[in-house]
């Protein structure tokens, strides 16, 4: 929604009224909508869950052992060989994400930066769910280093196009990731080590991924200013997303087969 909507939204508007102004028309009909949205689908716990919360037990793992622990995964390759190539692919995303309409800007003006970011949002809902139809019958670590090395070569595209059609394609590929590339991490979690170990391991990928990727606007930004043109984040982005490729190829061994002997 925020790409779809809120984004081309408050690129339009901003175009007919000052900043202020349209963050206060954006914040005071999104408002109304969140708090019905939340009245009328989230639902409060039933009885049931919150005694079950309120015991403190996990009734599904209470005869299932726990293989794995925090520090042996930090310690292992085979994790670092998930959640590093992950993490680099989603932060060049976040920062492309928010650097799109200022990059895009001087090529498409403010209207068709707007429609690059739909555009983008647009494929990354298809993406998502086209993909979800079968990517448990894929090899998801060549999957993730064909969608990273496709993220790569859209924003070459994007850095040396001048054509608008070729840009916005370019942004279509780099979209087409962007869906998929966030639910890999638990996608490779669950397949490559033992079920009693998904929560744990899931959400150790993902808080890593949250560090990271919180750097990617800033990395972008910094070298802008520094530099004064896109053009060396965006070499550094294609770079970190290759290595990224490189390394998510890399089977160091699978820790669900160690578990299990």
């Amino acid at each position: 929604m925020g790409g779809v909507i809120i984004a081309p939204l408050l690129v339009w508007l901003n175009g007919r009224f000052s900043f202020a102004s349209t963050l206060q028309i954006v914040t005071g009909t999104t408002i109304p909508i969140l708090l019905a949205s939340i009245f009328i689908w989230v639902d409060r716990p039933t009885h049931a869950m919150r005694t079950a919360a309120g015991s403190g037990k996990d009734v599904a793992n209470i005869s299932e052992p726990q293989p794995m622990t925090r520090r042996g995964a930090l310690a292992s390759m085979h994790f670092w060989t998930i959640a590093a190539p992950l993490a680099l692919g989603i932060a060049v995303q976040v920062g492309f994400v928010v650097h799109q309409v200022a990059l895009l800007f001087p090529s498409l003006g403010r209207e068709g930066a707007g429609a690059a970011v739909l555009v983008t949002a647009l494929m990354a809902v298809v993406g998502r769910v086209g993909l979800g139809l079968f990517v448990d019958r894929l090899d998801q670590r060549r999957l993730a280093a064909l969608l990273l090395a496709a993220q790569a070569g859209a924003l070459f595209v994007m850095l040396q196009a001048s054509s608008p059609v070729a840009v916005y394609v370019a942004c279509a590929v780099f979209g087409f990731g962007v869906g998929n590339m966030i639910v890999l991490p638990s996608l490779l979690v669950q397949r490559e080590y033992p079920a009693a170990a998904f929560g744990m391991l899931s959400a150790l990928v993902l808080s890593i991924i949250q560090v990271t990727n919180a750097f990617g606007p800033s990395l972008l930004g910094g070298l802008r200013d520094a530099t004064g043109s896109y053009a060396l984040p965006i070499w550094i982005c294609m770079s970190l997303e290759l290595t990224a490729a490189v390394i998510v190829l890399q089977r160091v061994g699978s820790a669900k087969a160690r578990a299990g002997s």
